[in-house]
């Protein structure tokens, strides 16, 4: 979905004749990286993503086997959306944490 986001930033940056271009694309790009997960999420509110409707399975709750609803669903992908790649881009060493300092 980040992808998805950066690449209609991109898209409107090539295309677009307005001179704060940049701008724009930066404003499209952040803000599609909030919207798109939030959308996708909704698609689970009745437990059928896309996923579960070619693989013929349903998201529900573990306690009582209800649907996840709508708010719960779109929550749950913006969380995972916006902080997976932080914890791949850590898990990784994109932190720049420990280095070794041999002389």
């Amino acid at each position: 979905m980040n992808g998805t986001a950066i690449a209609l930033g991109a898209l409107y940056y090539v295309r677009a004749t307005d001179p704060n271009k940049g701008a724009g694309a930066g404003v499209i790009a952040i803000a599609l990286i909030v919207v798109l997960p939030l959308l996708y999420g909704w698609l689970y509110a009745d437990g059928r993503g896309i996923g579960a409707l070619l693989t013929g399975t349903r998201l529900v709750r573990v306690k009582d086997g209800s649907r996840v609803g709508l708010a719960k669903a779109g929550w749950a992908m913006l969380i995972r959306t916006l902080l997976m790649p932080l914890a791949f881009w850590a898990a990784v060493g994109g932190s720049g944490g420990c280095q070794d300092e041999r002389p």
